[in-house]
């Protein structure tokens, strides 16, 4: 599939917009895993195409760096973030 995953705006500090491309609708699990090795996730739907998600369940993390991971379809898909 295609691995487009990008955030935006980053750095950030809050509400930040993850897209993410995936070819057919699925469930997901979106990770921020921070340079501790602690992460925080949620699960939300995926439509056909391009998906544009609210990372509204990371407003209360830490300023710090992250790794945010996609996992769908046996497929990882990751991006570094900075949290302001």
């Amino acid at each position: 599939s295609n691995s487009t995953l990008t955030i935006e705006p980053n750095p950030s500090f809050n509400n930040s917009i993850l897209t993410v491309f995936f070819k057919i609708p699925t469930t997901t699990t979106i990770r921020a895993i921070g340079l501790n090795g602690k992460a925080t996730a949620f699960t939300t739907q995926l439509l056909e195409g391009e998906n544009r998600i609210l990372l509204s369940h990371f407003n209360e993390l830490p300023s710090g760096f992250y790794v945010v991971e996609v996992i769908a379809e046996g497929q990882r898909k990751s991006v570094k973030w900075v949290k302001l």
